[in-house]
């Protein structure tokens, strides 16, 4: 009779072997699986945190440059027939009005366009280049160009430019102060 407890005792390890060893397959297959999800969420997450240092310099950007404009106190940006007739004076210029949007926060955007027919084009361009030097700067938005047939390097030229100022102070309204 002894010979079966003897049996079931040495049964006992390899029991608890097999045993252990399917724990740790199951062990192994839930930690590989719980990496992959780990690698999917990481990989998430440094996409959010790209995007995140992304915004942060875009933000440190857009602060410096309001700190220029703040620094400067002019309310309308330099006349663009003056820097065309510096720049051209052989050439009329045709300068539209100044169309002003407010942009909130006490800053507006001037927007003009200038037209020459027959311009040597270097000197257009050159207008560019002097109405970007001024304090605000008007910017060259957009510009067409076009050759006149039988003149090289003329041609008719349009530029739009644009210049971002602060919002003259507005007088206190009476009715208002009440």
């Amino acid at each position: 009779m002894m010979k079966p407890t003897a049996t079931r005792m040495g049964m006992l390890p390899v029991v608890l072997g097999a045993l252990c060893l399917v724990a740790g397959l199951v062990f192994a297959v839930d930690s590989f699986m719980e990496t992959s999800r780990t690698e999917t969420r990481l990989r998430q997450r440094d996409k959010q945190h790209d995007a995140l240092l992304d915004l942060q310099r875009r933000k440190a950007r857009i602060t410096a440059t309001m700190a220029l404009f703040n620094e400067i106190d002019v309310t309308e940006p330099a006349d663009l027939e003056t820097i065309c007739r510096t720049a051209c004076p052989d050439t009329p210029a045709k300068v539209s009005e100044t169309v002003s949007v407010e942009l909130g926060n006490d800053w507006l955007v001037h927007r003009r366009q200038v037209s020459f027919r027959n311009v040597q084009i270097a000197k257009a361009l050159a207008v560019a280049c002097e109405a970007e030097k001024q304090v605000p700067p008007w910017r060259l938005v957009g510009c067409d160009i076009s050759a006149l047939p039988g003149t090289a390097g003329h041609g008719r030229v349009r530029m739009q430019f644009e210049a971002i100022t602060r919002a003259p102070d507005q007088p206190e309204d009476s009715a208002d102060q009440r």
